[in-house]
């Protein structure tokens, strides 16, 4: 297989791995522990963004390199470079102009969440007191990022509930805080900006942070019953949207597949089923080893195209 025939089936297997990542994303998030499954998923988003948009480059780079001023300056023989690699200019270009328009959304989402992030702090700062645990008016409970992050419980919310319901409620919102699930968040819906086929897997993350919460208020109380009453009572009782200032950045226990949540609590906790994503993780294998190859071989025609360096 040539260089850029390699190139090519990088490209095109980490579309195709971004695509089917995407679809059965629900699936996969299902089938591991929700506080595996958060890790691994993001991690395997922000890997195939990186690989979308990085063989995209190899090929943008594969024809520019082989460019006039930029062959001169690199010491690099176009003919030559352009025998290994005969990429059409055509195609290099678009290839470049893709990754460029990704790279923007990239940008500006990085952008939009660092603001959201400033004012989530400052919302925070502005907050009374200085315990974690906040009490204001309204119905609802939310985890809001910052330094330090802050649970904000609403007090209509809290008399609904007895005082287990009330520590699972806050337990969960906690848990948040502490496991750092923004982040995960983030770094998702950055890979999305970089990558917009894996746009299902923002959904199936936040259905696993979430679960990852209520495991942990299950933990802490131990009756699956009562942490599931306080999720189904929250999301009655939740009418309004988060705070301006924490909008950007807050975690609620009941705006998030609150019925799905609801039932897995419910149900008989089933083993993990380890099949789908150990073929997940080969197949993002083959597109990192596939990408990495392209890099290298790429590496390898240049400085074959490059006299002055032998």
């Amino acid at each position: 297989m040539s260089t850029m025939d390699l190139m090519l089936v990088a490209a095109l297997a980490a579309a195709l791995g971004s695509v089917l990542l995407g679809r059965g994303s629900t699936r996969l998030v299902r089938a591991l522990p929700p506080r595996l499954a958060v890790p691994a998923m993001t991690l395997a988003a922000v890997l195939l963004a990186a690989c979308t948009v990085g063989t995209l480059l190899l090929v943008a780079a594969g024809y520019a390199l082989g460019w006039g001023p930029i062959a001169a300056f690199g010491g690099i023989r176009p003919d030559q470079l352009h025998a290994r690699l005969p990429i059409p200019g055509a195609l290099a270009a678009a290839a470049g102009a893709a990754a460029v328009l990704l790279l923007l959304r990239l940008g500006f989402r990085a952008v939009h969440l660092t603001v959201a992030a400033v004012r989530s702090a400052r919302y925070c700062r502005r907050l009374p007191g200085r315990a974690r645990l906040v009490f204001v008016p309204g119905d609802d409970a939310v985890a809001v990022s910052g330094r330090p992050g802050r649970v904000m419980v609403g007090r209509g919310l809290y008399r609904r509930l007895d005082p287990v319901q009330r520590r699972a409620l806050i337990a969960h919102e906690r848990s948040h805080l502490v496991r750092r699930h923004h982040a995960y968040l983030q770094a998702t819906e950055l890979a999305i900006a970089l990558n917009p086929l894996l746009t299902p897997v923002g959904a199936a993350v936040r259905f696993a942070v979430e679960r990852w919460a209520d495991e942990d208020a299950v933990q802490r109380i131990g009756d699956r019953t009562e942490v599931a009453m306080a999720i189904a009572t929250a999301a009655v009782r939740a009418a309004r949207p988060a705070p301006a200032g924490a909008a950007g950045a807050a975690l609620a226990a009941a705006r998030s597949h609150t019925v799905g949540r609801v039932q897995v609590l419910l149900a008989d906790p089933t083993p993990s089923r380890p099949l789908g994503p150990v073929a997940a993780a080969l197949a993002l294998a083959l597109v990192l080893l596939l990408t990495a190859t392209g890099a290298l071989d790429l590496h390898h025609a240049v400085e074959a195209a490059q006299p002055a360096a032998h």
